[in-house]
């Protein structure tokens, strides 16, 4: 059997092999915060409403990903809002810097949101443009958590 010495831990870890290794740990970190919302059971759902090809029930898990999110940046205001949907939206809008066509996006795609959780029958059907658009929001607030 042939040892490869090149792989051994003592080789990799020598000199600057250490540091080296300790920037690797630091951009997984980085890009695990950025792909995983914090919230598993959202994230797991998502994953299977992709492979289903189920928009509807994705863009539900997207909103809970991006509610949880906001909720973890602003809790006091986010339990203290009279309606957490406008909270939800101007906490975007105001972290992000939305311009009003983004915000109205929001405000429509919750409302579709809120007809495919209640069964409301003349509803607009969601896209994955809306699920994306939903994600992309939450990773951008996420991003700006792992930065600050």
């Amino acid at each position: 059997m042939t040892r490869l010495h090149h792989l051994w831990p003592g080789n990799i870890l020598r000199g600057r092999g250490v540091e080296m290794f300790r920037k690797i740990i630091k951009q997984f970190e980085i890009f695990r915060e950025l792909n995983t919302s914090g919230n598993r059971r959202a994230d797991i759902e998502l994953m299977k409403s992709r492979a289903q090809n189920n928009p509807s029930f994705a863009l539900i898990n997207a909103w809970a990903i991006l509610e949880n999110q906001v909720q973890k940046e602003n809790s006091t205001g986010y339990w203290n809002a009279p309606t957490k949907s406008i909270f939800i939206v101007s906490h975007c809008a105001n972290r992000l810097g939305l311009n009003n066509a983004q915000q109205e996006q929001m405000r429509a795609i919750n409302r579709m949101r809120n007809g495919v959780a209640h069964a409301i029958s003349d509803r607009n059907i969601p896209s994955w443009s809306d699920v994306d658009f939903i994600i992309n929001v939450s990773r951008r607030l996420r991003l700006k958590g792992v930065i600050a």
